[in-house]
This record gives structure tokens, sequence and C-alpha cells, in this order.
């Protein structure tokens, strides 16, 4: 391929495609990627010698233009994208055009393991990865979406390409990622952690786990056994102490059938990943004579305002919640006031005259019905 023209290089990618084609490949193919229509039946090998050529020539002007006509195209760009060379920054954008794309294991894995700027760049690559857990702690975007840029006028946040993907496609990627380039000493507690928060996954996100976990049991053998059954302990532990957060570790412990010393390490463990965020005592809002509590949607002139915004109702003492949301407000806040006059005043003279406030939408709470912990399952 000496021409650098989209049109040249695609014109022999297509003859090198039909060149290279293996009926019988194509029939294993179609057999194995159920729904997968257009397949040319390709090799991967054959499909990485032209991905190298194209990479070699100029991989962006490509991936531009690139078609999806067949599967082989789709699993072309990915490989285009492992063998890429340029800033890393560019390169993770395309990638995060691209991977909303991946609707099969092939086009998932084929991609995952070329991706060579995961083994240059892994802090970098491990922090583009985890925006694709979705709503989870481990998705950077969504545990620090206070921080992130919010769009002029929008009244929700991006929190990565991951909402364009089917969940076990999503997962996947995530965990075939993992099992290629972060099953190592730095990243091997964090991996295992992952694949837990991998379970709810379909078939094809648990087929990838298992890869995974296959891949740390090979390396890290008692660190992986070790894992899978801590898991199942440590959401027994939580079962407990979600219940009553004072619940003296004694009797944690007789109740798992284990040491006080098991249950303090765990528990501190729990406390490191994030995954315990604070324990205390809960006041009675009315016993202190706050006896009105109250949601209340903003808008904003603008989205970019809503740190600033922030800022101003963090000086509210009775504003207890606040929180940045989709739909018809840019923030919902939870309110506590003594009575329907306080609430006024606060509404009154302290919220709508914050700069950037254009609107508030007032939900008094006339009797708050269910309290309780998020469940969790433990295996009986």
């Amino acid at each position: 391929m000496e021409s650098s023209s989209f049109e040249d290089v695609n014109r022999l990618v297509r003859s090198e495609l039909y060149e290279h084609m293996d009926p019988e490949f194509g029939k294993y193919l179609a057999m194995n990627l159920p729904g997968c229509g257009n397949i040319i039946g390709v090799r991967l090998d054959d499909l990485k010698e032209i991905a190298r050529q194209i990479a070699d020539i100029n991989w962006k002007e490509y991936l531009k233009h690139a078609p999806d006509d067949t599967l082989e195209d789709v699993v072309i760009q990915g490989l285009v994208l492992g063998f890429a060379q340029g800033k890393l920054e560019e390169i993770l954008a395309y990638a995060d055009e691209f991977v909303p794309k991946i609707d099969n294991w092939w086009v998932c894995d084929s991609f995952c393991s070329t991706f060579v700027a995961a083994s240059m760049y892994p802090e970098i690559v491990w922090e583009f990865i985890m925006k694709y857990m979705g709503d989870s702690e481990l998705n950077p975007a969504w545990r620090k979406k206070e921080e992130a840029e919010i769009p002029e006028g929008q009244g929700g946040i991006a929190v990565g390409t991951w909402q364009d993907m089917s969940d076990d496609f999503r997962l996947r990627f995530v965990a075939i990622m993992l099992k290629c380039y972060f099953v190592n000493d730095k990243y091997i507690d964090k991996c295992l952690y992952a694949f837990e928060h991998m379970q709810d996954g379909g078939y094809y996100a648990k087929d990838g786990v298992a890869f995974g976990l296959a891949e740390s049991y090979f390396v890290f053998p008692d660190k992986t056994i070790e894992y899978i059954k801590g898991a199942q302990f440590d959401r027994q532990i939580l079962e407990i102490i979600s219940q009553n957060a004072r619940i003296p570790f004694k009797d944690v412990a007789a109740e798992c059938g284990v040491s006080r010393a098991a249950i303090h390490q765990r528990v501190q463990r729990l406390i490191d990943l994030g995954v315990i965020v604070g324990s205390g005592y809960h006041v009675n809002p009315k016993s202190l004579g706050y006896r009105t509590c109250t949601y209340v949607g903003i808008k904003l002139e603008k989205g970019s305002m809503y740190k600033a915004v922030v800022a101003e109702l963090q000086k509210i003492p009775e504003i207890v919640e606040c929180h940045f949301t989709t739909g018809p407000y840019t923030m919902l806040t939870k309110v506590y006031a003594r009575d329907n006059e306080h609430l006024m005043d606060l509404l009154n003279n302290k919220m709508q005259e914050i700069p950037g406030v254009t609107a508030t939408e007032t939900l008094i709470s006339l009797e708050q019905s269910i309290k309780k912990e998020i469940p969790i399952r433990v295996e009986k």
C-alpha cells in the first residue's frame, strides 16, 4: 500500500480482504457469531497484516472514513487502533468512537489483544477502561462527576460512551482488557475487585470474566482463590453491619464463624476499596426542630455554572444533599426547615439569590415511608 489517500487504501483493503477470503472460516464465524451478518471469512492473522499496513500509512485518515460494511471492516478498525503510533490522547479519542461498535466477542477480543497502548501507558489506559464500568464507583467519571466538565445548557452529565453499548459487551470489553494487560503485581487486586463487580453481566460478559479469572489464577493462584472466597465473605459481613453499624466486631465474628481479627481486616479492606464509605449516628431532624423536609429542584442559567452554584449551596447548612441530575432540573437538593416560613426564607433569600439560579420547584415530603440500605446478596 503505497498511496496514503483513503480511496486508494480502501480499494486495496477490499482487494486484500477478498483475496484472503476463506469460505469455511466464514461458515465457522457465522456459526459462532449469531446475528452477525456480512461476513467475508478472513482469518485474524491476515486481518492483522492488513491493519499493520494501514497503521504505517495514515491511520487517522483511514479511521475517519472507514466503512462498517462487513465484520472484517470493523475488526480491522480495532486492529489499526491497536497498531497505531501517535499521541495517546488521539488514540484514546478514536478508541472512544470505536468501542461502542463492539457487538460480538470476535471484534472485542481481537481489538483488546492488540491494543499495545495499554502496555505503554497502563495508568492512563486503566482510567480509560474503567469508565466503561458504567454506574460503578470504579468508573472515574461516575465517581468524580461533580468535578467533570459540564456542557453549557445541559442538565445532565456525560459519563462515557458506555451508555451507547449493551451491558454484555461493554463489560466483556473491560474484562478482556484487564485480562490482557493488567493481571500483574500492581493491578491484580483492582482486577479481582473489578471482576467481582461484573457478575451481573450477560453471557459474553461472564465469559470475559471467566477468561480474566483464569489468567489471574494462572499468574496469582493463591491470591485469586483467596479473593473468590473472600468476596462472598465480604458480602456476609456487609449484610450484617449494614443492618447495625454499631454491632461489635466480636458479634460479627461469632455470626460469621471467624476470628475478630479477620473481621477487622476485611472491614478495613472494604474501607480502603471505597465499598464502606462511612458509619455513624443518624440524628432525627425533628428532634432539633426541623419538621419540614423538602426536595428542591434547581434550574441553572448555564450548566457550566454548576460548580459555582454548588459552592454557594454548601454555605447553607439546611441543605443536606445536592445531586446533579438529568431531567427537568439541573440539580436536586434535600432541605430541612423548621416550618414553612423558614422554608420560604431559604428559597427566596438564599437559594434563589445565588447567581446562575433561574428557577426552583419545591416538593415537600409529607412522610418518609421507606428508608433502608441497598440489599446485599449473599449466596446461601
